[in-house]
């Protein structure tokens, strides 16, 4: 059935390009690293198709957030990173007369505090930014169609065969 192999790789670059043109759109870009982590993955073997659309693991709060508790060990780092792509000011949390580096430091330990303890804004807000949901639906659906009427076609190739047999 490599022609259902094929639908549903088309459908996951649909939901694919269209993650990316939320992220763009909700201004949740930052470095780009999320969606470049996006790759469709095929692990098919003779006679089965298993397709996926897989990414690293910060999807799984991308929508609703990051609630509080443990968080990696190098997060301070990761919240580094993300305040110099942001360009958010952190001169202000150094020390007077002090390394401006120390500032960083300040503010990226502040926030990854801060999320450790109540987790990020989003989820504390309750808050939600459909990035996939909507689209894994709606290309779902699309390829459930699709998908049904080639195994309709495929049923009646067998029906006609059987009919020429008997």
């Amino acid at each position: 059935m490599e022609a259902i192999r094929d639908i549903v790789v088309k459908h996951l670059k649909v939901v694919q390009d269209g993650i990316a043109a939320n992220m763009k759109q909700q201004n949740r870009t930052t470095s780009g690293r999320s969606v470049a982590s996006l790759r469709i993955e095929d692990e098919g073997t003779e006679g089965l198709a298993r397709v996926m659309l897989t990414g690293d693991k910060q999807w799984e709060v991308m929508e609703r957030g990051r609630g509080p508790g443990k968080v990696p060990h190098n997060f301070s780092d990761i919240i580094k990173e993300w305040i110099l792509k942001k360009g958010i000011s952190y001169r202000q949390f150094a020390p007077k007369n002090g390394n401006p580096e120390r500032g960083l430091q300040s503010l990226s330990y502040m926030i990854a505090h801060s999320i450790m303890k109540k987790g990020t804004k989003l989820h504390r807000d309750k808050g939600y930014n459909d990035i996939f949901d909507t689209l894994l639906e709606e290309e779902t659906e699309k390829l459930a169609l699709e998908a049904t009427g080639i195994v309709e076609t495929e049923i009646d190739k067998i029906n006609d065969k059987d009919d020429e047999n008997n």
